[in-house]
């Protein structure tokens, strides 16, 4: 069955491609503006964004906080038209405020304003989309309604598991605010289930957790980058990169877990060992392991640079939903990859010393980090195979082929 999918997939993206289908016009909403790019959903929205503007007309919604100029510009190459709605930190705490009157989960408020509902409403009365696509479910409120049937809903990751997973690992005092939020997001996470017929998530791991067999699974996507990596110097700097948004809590926990705990183990028999930490909000709690042996970057343009300079990427991720596409970005560069299994889990085609290498420990890191510094021809293998799978089966013209099959095959036909 998987195989016929795929097969149709690919002579419905071939059709759309040679121009045999509609030009299908797309409401696109999205709670967090799609560039600058600075976290995963924001990628997601903007590669999704560009890849269907090539056979289909965008009309997005987006809130923005900052740099509006630059958003405009950047979109507006890819988008029949642009309804941008300013964002603010005070609006945002005003929102989830309302959650002690409604009881509804305190990110679905964030970015829930009635008069923003109205507006909305009105551009889908004005434009009269083929669908409407909302991306993440905090913007799922302003198509929930049962009177609109041609709407997909693009769920990401099942976010009440990764705050069930923060809410164990969290301390006593902050443990009944996070299963609260838990609770509050689980409940409306099945409320959204009934109310949109098309579902996506890019993980089978929080498809099961979801418990609904109408969502379709479909792999987030990468831009492959096919350049040879260098060997590693080990009489030079041994440069390992992590990356990735600093104000995600598993991303926190992550650099913790290499300050405290891996870069004191390996430094005492390799001191030239340098971690580049890349990715925008690096709070105070985290800047201050900054020394000659880590940097933090903060927010960068793009990470070609740091990836082509890097000898493996460490990824300790010890609470992850979804798929981790920092590792897709990294095997997708070619960079030797030691990830958790928590990360594995959501990668399902990840095979410890095939393609990556998976570690659940400190020892195992260590044993891993060694393995690639000692290992040039196993390392290459697993380098070769990890590209070829993202080369398979993550691209963005694969991901995108997807949402089109649904829409062309069961939503846009009358």
């Amino acid at each position: 069955m998987g195989l016929l999918r795929t097969i149709l997939v690919c002579i419905i993206s071939h059709i759309m491609a040679t121009g045999g289908n509609k030009i299908v016009k797309i409401l696109y909403l999205t709670a967090r503006q799609p560039y600058p790019v600075t976290k995963g959903d924001q990628m997601t929205a903007y590669e999704q964004i560009k890849e269907l503007s090539k056979r289909h007309e965008i009309y997005l919604i987006s809130f923005y906080t900052e740099q509006y100029d630059v958003l405009y510009s950047e979109m507006i190459k890819y988008c029949k038209k642009i309804y941008l709605i300013k964002d603010t930190k005070i609006k945002q705490v005003i929102s989830m405020l309302k959650t002690f009157i409604n009881f509804n989960s305190i990110q679905a408020n964030c970015y829930y304003r009635y008069g923003v509902h109205k507006k909305v409403r009105e551009i889908f009365e004005e434009i009269k989309p083929d669908i409407v696509h909302v991306q993440s479910f905090r913007m799922a409120n302003y198509f929930i309604d049962n009177d609109i049937r041609k709407k997909s809903i693009d769920l990401i990751d099942a976010y009440s598991l990764n705050m069930l997973n923060r809410a164990k690992k969290s301390k006593r005092i902050l443990k009944p605010l996070w299963y609260s939020e838990y609770y509050l997001l689980r409940r409306f996470e099945e409320n959204i289930l009934n109310k949109y017929k098309y579902k996506f998530i890019v993980a089978g791991r929080d498809k099961e957790y979801l418990k609904d067999q109408s969502i379709v699974v479909n792999n987030i996507g990468t831009s492959l980058d096919s350049e040879n990596k260098k060997e590693i110097n080990k009489k030079g700097n041994i440069n390992i990169v992590f990356q990735g948004n600093m104000s995600y809590y598993p991303n926190v926990q992550a650099v913790k877990f290499i300050a405290e705990e891996l870069l004191p183990s390996i430094k005492i028999v390799y001191p030239n060992v340098k971690f580049s930490i890349v990715g925008s909000n690096p709070s105070k709690n985290i800047l201050k392991y900054e020394s000659e042996n880590i940097e933090f970057t903060g927010y960068v343009e793009s990470m070609k640079h740091y990836l082509n300079a890097a000898d493996m990427g460490i990824y300790p991720i010890f609470s992850a939903t979804g798929i981790q596409t920092k590792v897709l970005e990294a095997m997708a560069s070619k960079v030797p990859c030691i990830v958790s299994k928590e990360i594995a889990l959501g990668i399902p085609e990840l095979v410890n010393k095939k393609n990556v290498l998976i570690a659940n420990d400190l020892k195992e890191y260590i044993s891993c980090f060694e393995f690639i510094l000692n290992n040039n021809d196993a390392v290459d293998s697993i380098v070769e195979e990890g590209y070829n799978l993202i080369k398979e089966k993550y691209s963005w013209e694969r991901h995108v082929s997807v949402l089109e099959s649904i829409w062309i095959d069961e939503v846009v036909k009358e």
